[in-house]
């Protein structure tokens, strides 16, 4: 069999086809493996905040926070860089070419592994000027900074995981990346048990944790890859992995404007954590504790926003357009049923849920009002997020770009910026702005959508 038909001539394959089949059961099958993979990775990054928290006390928190929230940066780079794959990848499946997929595949890994070194090499030499940039509190530095130089030498294998994972979701395969990110969840909470309580290790330990989690995970879905290359419809050739120009400019075409904008949304978090930091450790602390939940309730929307855009991706290669306005439809259903129940919860318990991050009673005091932000920030994430998955299924990635700019520079930052010091509501109104900014998508979404533009312009794979 010829190495760049791997895949054609057998019968089997991996993933779902979405072009055909009734569209709710499918979208909540789909779903279920991202919703269960996307939970044990807040898991483990959970019981990262819970150790430090509890163990070392705010300052680590915040230290903790300063360098997860960067590596959660470069993490949504790295997840930016894999959709163009995913996105490619999802629309050769849909329009049935598979004959092509063993040159997009080899073409993402390069394309992945060039981008992960150079920007893991930056983060490394600069720490200490992004700590310094973040205003992080004097009592938080130097963990911040060991946090962001061990977490930053691993990206490599961060962004090897998600394009492996994008590979297959672009397919239609949700199971396997849940059982690599199960591995990964494993690992690092095990990780966390030796590194920082038995060899009290305290944030560098979490740090190490984290990074031999992801190397773990990676190596185990190569090994996969490999053995059921075949099936997968790359061959592992040296010569594979030689980036193809059309579908390099593909990919990137999908890609750069994704990770540009992610560059600005998260970029501008990270404005915002040191906005926070200005106010001291316990503001700091407040609005740390308040992220890392809302982050781990809009999970589930998350998640049924992911699956939506790979199915998505699938029925615009094969130019069915009323399946993927039925997709949307399904996910907004369901979406709505979760964000009535998240928000009850948040404002019935809202000390109780700041408590499991800290015991602190300044931090505690601050509860109930980030919470009612949790419940506004629910239901905008909840709205665009279809709207969303509809633009990147599509490929209009400088869509994307261009509500990246105004959710973070017009929306985030300036209403960020009035709301805690314009009205004086200080770290309340910095996590007031980041909800607001969601705002921004919504509309250049909505004007994208039902301008009906979606379904005329050019697929990624022309």
């Amino acid at each position: 069999m010829r190495p760049d038909r791997i895949g054609v001539k057998s019968e089997k394959k991996v993933g779902t086809d979405f072009t055909q089949g009734a569209i709710m059961p499918m979208l909540i099958t789909f779903a279920i493996p991202f919703l269960l993979g996307n939970l044990l990775t807040a898991l483990y990054n959970t019981v990262d905040s819970i150790i430090v928290g509890h163990l070392i006390g705010s300052a680590g928190f915040v230290a903790v926070t300063v360098g997860g929230k960067t590596l959660n940066l470069f993490t949504h780079i790295s997840v930016s860089f894999a959709t163009g794959g995913q996105v490619y990848i999802g629309q050769l499946e849909g329009a049935k070419q598979r004959d092509r997929m063993n040159r997009a595949i080899g073409t993402l890994f390069t394309e992945i592994l060039i981008v992960s070194v150079a920007i893991g090499a930056l983060s490394f030499i600069f720490a200490e000027n992004i700590v310094s940039l973040l205003d992080t509190p004097e009592e938080a530095v130097a963990d911040s900074i060991l946090y962001l130089k061990i977490t930053a030498a691993g990206l490599p294998f961060v962004f090897g995981y998600n394009a492996v994972s994008a590979i297959l979701r672009g397919m239609g395969d949700s199971r396997r990346p849940l059982i690599f990110v199960a591995i990964a969840a494993i690992f690092n909470v095990f990780g966390d048990l030796l590194f920082v309580m038995v060899l009290h290790m305290g944030v560098a330990g979490t740090a190490i944790a984290t990074i031999m989690a992801q190397f773990i995970s990676l190596a185990f879905s190569i090994v996969v890859l490999y053995r059921e290359r075949e099936r997968f419809g790359f061959d592992f050739r040296l010569r594979s992995f030689i980036p193809k120009p059309d579908v390099l400019k593909a990919i990137v075409k999908v890609s750069v404007p994704l990770a540009l904008r992610d560059f600005m949304v998260f970029g501008s978090q990270l404005i915002l954590v040191g906005w926070a930091n200005g106010f001291g450790v316990v503001e700091a602390a407040a609005f740390a504790v308040g992220d890392r939940i809302f982050h781990i309730a809009v999970i589930i929307t998350i998640s049924f926003r992911q699956s939506s855009a790979a199915m998505m991706a699938q029925n615009v290669g094969a130019g069915l357009h009323d399946r993927v306005t039925g997709i949307m439809k399904a996910c907004y259903k369901i979406c709505a049923v979760i964000v009535v129940g998240l928000c009850a919860v948040s404002l019935l318990l809202p000390t109780q849920i700041f408590q499991i991050f800290s015991e602190d009673p300044a931090v505690l005091a601050f509860a109930l009002d980030y919470m009612k932000v949790c419940c506004l920030t629910y239901i905008l994430s909840n709205i665009g997020g279809p709207l969303e998955g509809m633009v990147v299924a599509t490929g209009r990635s400088r869509l994307n770009m261009f509500a990246g700019v105004l959710d973070s520079l017009i929306f985030r930052l300036l209403l960020g910026w009035l709301c805690a010091y314009s009205a004086g509501l200080r770290g309340v109104g910095l996590f007031m702005g980041d909800s607001l900014a969601r705002l921004a998508p919504i509309i250049v979404y909505s004007i994208y959508y039902f301008s009906g533009k979606w379904k005329t312009g050019r697929k990624v794979i022309d």
